[in-house]
């Protein structure tokens, strides 16, 4: 976002649709590392990565809902669930492609078009549904 005027300090609605952008951007690069770590535990069974894998996981489920990529938390909220059912030896035998499942899910989500934002009734804004799948 360039602004114009350099005197004109920018709106609230400006700033919240920056740090949306900004999140959106780096989403790739966070599911990059998530698959990384998931493939990194599948070959040496490691409990160090995988609580790093969950805790990532663990931070996009809490941050994404509140940047606006509602899709991309309710898949990292499904996915930390199986991990730490994994992880606690909740699940069984089926347990690693449950689990692979679930992380497969969330990182193939994508950031498609343009993110825009829209306020709603009470001047919150929201992103515009339409500008994700």
């Amino acid at each position: 976002w360039m602004n114009p005027d350099p005197d004109r300090k920018p709106t609230l609605r400006e700033k919240l649709l920056k740090l949306q952008r900004e999140y959106g951007d780096n989403v790739p690069q966070r599911l990059e590392y998530i698959q990384d770590k998931w493939q990194l535990y599948l070959n040496d069974g490691s409990e160090d990565v995988l609580k790093q894998v969950i805790g990532e996981i663990h931070k996009m489920a809490g941050t994404a809902t509140t940047y606006g990529f509602a899709e991309l938390g309710q898949r990292a909220s499904l996915a930390e669930d199986v991990l730490i059912d994994l992880q606690d030896g909740v699940l069984q035998e089926e347990s690693v492609v449950m689990a692979s499942r679930a992380v497969e899910n969330l990182v193939t989500f994508q950031v498609l078009g343009k993110v825009v934002m829209q306020a709603d009734n009470w001047g919150w804004v929201q992103p515009n549904r339409r500008a994700f799948e």
